[in-house]
């Protein structure tokens, strides 16, 4: 998990995003980078690469979703 976050901390998520989504089997790290390397930013790769198999903030789908909704209702990526 150390080396996901070293990654994506390079890759430039904040800390805290990248610690969510290292621990985040689910999500493709190379997908995530592949995004950012285009110029997509990284809160909005994360949310992009989410997975989908459950609604945005239920317990089955992880902490990412919960964590990115809690962002989308304070107003977006500001903080990350």
């Amino acid at each position: 998990m150390q080396w996901r976050e070293g990654r994506l901390l390079s890759a430039g998520f904040t800390p805290h995003l990248a610690e969510v989504l290292a621990h985040q089997e689910r999500v493709d790290l190379h997908e995530l980078l592949k995004l950012v390397d285009r110029g997509c930013p990284p809160h909005l790769a994360a949310r992009i690469l989410a997975p989908l198999d459950a609604p945005l903030g239920d317990p089955r789908r992880g902490p990412l979703s919960a964590e990115l909704r809690t962002r989308a209702e304070r107003g977006g990526p500001r903080g990350w």
